[in-house]
């Protein structure tokens, strides 16, 4: 019983060290869920891109397409203010970089994607976000079998039935006959293109929560 209870004792002790030592307790580290698929695609300058263009660096994934009128703008328009906020204000500046998938590529191409990424807060000749596009199969591969992100086309602007809707003035301009329907996912790459974490609500995942992931990466060593 005795020796039991000094050794819960030092085990106490030596948490409490950590803790002051750090000033926070000492976390998990974030698995590797997989590897990121390589590619070579276009962005929104028209320039080709490959992983290679910012290998070492953070990266934030996630689909979108110009015409989206419910998820999209809400995931952009967010991700423009964590990068303002946050990423350009702190020690990771320099360190992100923003990886958007055109999951519309067959009625959208660069021109269509600039406009989007101008509406909801991005410079499109900002180098720290990459809005990629390319042949409809290309992209499927990339996004569905690489990211293992869902996504599919329907008839009709079904986001007409959604209680959320946020205002898209390329939408309206160019008033698409479809919707694509995907899953609400940020994916987070580290500096050496591994998967380490899936937000899967990934509209409404906060500053906090994505600063500690990207900060928990770099501090690890992750970051490239």
């Amino acid at each position: 019983m005795l020796l039991s209870a000094i050794g819960g004792a030092l085990v106490a002790l030596a948490a409490v060290a950590l803790f002051i030592s750090f000033g926070r307790p000492a976390r998990a580290e974030l698995p590797v869920i997989g590897t990121a698929p390589h590619f070579r695609l276009t962005d929104q300058n028209g320039r080709s891109v490959s992983p290679a263009d910012f290998a070492g660096k953070l990266r934030i994934v996630a689909p979108l397409f110009p015409y989206c009128r419910e998820l999209c703008p809400l995931v952009a328009a967010n991700l423009a203010e964590f990068n303002d906020r946050v990423v350009q204000r702190s020690p990771l500046k320099g360190r992100v970089e923003f990886v958007f998938f055109n999951i519309a590529p067959a009625a959208s191409g660069p021109p269509e994607m600039r406009q989007f990424l101008k509406q909801y807060g991005w410079d499109p000749k900002d180098s720290s976000v990459e809005f990629l596009t390319g042949a409809p199969q290309a992209i499927r591969a990339v996004v569905q079998s690489g990211y293992h992100i869902g996504y599919y086309r329907t008839a009709g602007d079904t986001d007409g039935d959604s209680p959320l809707q946020i205002k898209n003035a390329l939408a309206d301009r160019k008033n698409a006959d479809f919707d694509v329907k995907h899953a609400d996912i940020i994916e987070v790459v580290d500096g050496k293109g591994r998967i380490r974490k899936i937000f899967t609500s990934g509209s409404r995942v906060s500053d906090m929560r994505l600063e500690a992931v990207l900060a928990a990466l770099e501090t690890s060593g992750s970051g490239g």
